[in-house]
Parts: C-alpha cells; structure tokens; sequence
C-alpha cells in the first residue's frame, strides 16, 4: 500500500535531518577543541543520535529505491540512482552508528550484531571497512564483547 512510501519518507527525512545536524555540530567540533563537559549543543545532538538509533540500526540494512512512480526504463540514470538510494542510506547509518559507538552514546554490546552483520555488504567497500575499523576498535577495547555476539551478527548478515 501506500503507507510504505510515506513511512520510507519520513525515515529517509529523519535521517537527513539527523544527518545534516551531525555535520552542522561535526564541523563546529572540529574548528575548537572541547575541554572537559561538552558544551549543550553537542549534548543536544547526541540525545537527538540516541532518539533515532534504533531507526538507524534498522536503515543499515535499507534495500529500498526511490519512491518515484517512474516506470520508464529508456533512462539509465534513473535506474542507477534508484539502485544508490539504498547504498546511500546505508552508508549514512553506518557513518551515524560509528559515531554513536566513538561518543559512547550506545551500548557495543548491542550494536556488534548489526557491525558484524555489515562485514557482509557486498555492494560498498566503504561500508565493509568502517564495519571492520568499528570491529577492531571496540574488539580491542572490549574483547569478549564480539565473542559473545558474534554468532547473531552472522545470523543477521543472512536475513
């Protein structure tokens, strides 16, 4: 029906705002250094990252394509940019999800599953390495933590 699309949409919006927040406070950040408590803004992004994160762990799997009605096929752009939607939220959650485990805004314990499962993407490289540079980080900082979720990660990359 047509519920989907509009649900897609406002993922897909959510998303964007959430992405573009990030960016917006990611180039602040880098242009001054925090010392001690992070200042409101920042605090406020992250409440904002936390409230979207299970939306987010959802989008890393995303296979959808453009929402359009288009159904005509003598323009190969559109085919290829229908196929990159997904890529591209994907991509933007795994970026998203990566910060969240850097700011220690969300639990490894529980995110090591979906970073497992991504080691599986087979349609972007740069998915693949930030789920292994993710993996290496937090295996080194919490090394029983990936033994005990690494079977679910496995089981998630075939569903």
């Amino acid at each position: 029906g047509g519920g989907g699309g509009v649900k897609f949409l406002n993922e897909k919006n959510a998303l964007s705002i959430v992405s573009k927040d990030y960016e917006a406070e990611t180039n602040k950040m880098s242009n001054k250094q925090v010392q001690g408590d992070q200042d409101s803004e920042s605090s406020v992004v992250g409440g904002v990252l936390q409230g979207y994160y299970q939306n987010i762990l959802l989008l890393l799997f995303d296979s959808s394509t453009s929402p359009s009605s288009n159904t005509t096929s003598n323009t190969t752009s559109s085919s290829s940019s229908n196929h990159n939607i997904g890529l591209l939220i994907r991509q933007a959650s795994s970026k998203l999800l990566s910060v969240l485990l850097r700011q220690g805004l969300v639990n490894p314990l529980e995110v090591l599953p979906y970073v497992v499962a991504l080691l599986g993407e087979i349609t972007s490289n740069e998915i693949r390495s930030n789920a292994l540079k993710i993996l290496l980080i937090e295996d080194e900082k919490y090394p029983d933590f990936l033994k005990t979720r690494m079977l679910e990660g496995i089981a998630l990359a075939y569903t």
